[in-house]
């Protein structure tokens, strides 16, 4: 790991050269060579070599299904939809999502990978929150993402709160 680090810093010096073609050492592709291009060889082990995954969580008011395509939303003001989580899933999730109808119950959908999944919690992020109902599991691009119900939930706005455990 340090020749590699060592490999891609002299590598940089000579990264400057003006045309066109790719930087050699420049594996995510920044046009830098630096520092990040460790993290990206290092991401390319952990995957066997395999593509980057992007992973996501959902928090509506519908029942989310398999599909092989997701639209995302960047707002958790308009009621929820697909959020992207990136190449990795974060350890907890915490979320307020405003807007939707006060009538009707919500949703949530989380990945599940190596046969774990972000459980549902309480505000103080490690009580299992046993007011939520697992729904289903559904797919989306081979990835699995286990469905919960959040029956009783019937705002506008709610706060998600998911752990790892």
């Amino acid at each position: 790991m340090t020749f590699a680090a060592m490999l891609l810093v002299s590598v940089s010096a000579f990264a400057q050269s003006g045309n066109n073609e790719p930087l050699k050492g420049d594996v995510n592709g920044d046009g830098v060579v630096d520092e990040e291009d460790i993290a990206a060889v290092i991401d390319i082990i952990k995957n066997n070599g395999g593509p980057q995954v992007t992973y996501y969580w959902y928090a509506g008011q519908t029942v989310p299904t398999s599909t092989s395509t997701v639209t995302t939303t960047t707002s958790y003001d308009n009621g929820g939809g697909w959020f992207e989580l990136g190449t990795k899933i974060p350890d907890t999730i915490r979320q307020l999502v405003k807007g939707g109808n006060s009538e009707l119950n919500w949703y949530a959908a989380v990945p599940i990978t190596n046969g774990s999944t972000l459980k549902p919690v309480a505000g103080d992020m490690s009580t299992i929150d046993i007011s939520v109902t697992e729904y289903s599991t559904i797919t989306i691009n081979n990835i699995s993402y286990k469905v919960y119900y959040y029956g009783g939930f019937t705002a506008a706005r709610n706060t998600f709160a998911f752990a790892k455990k």
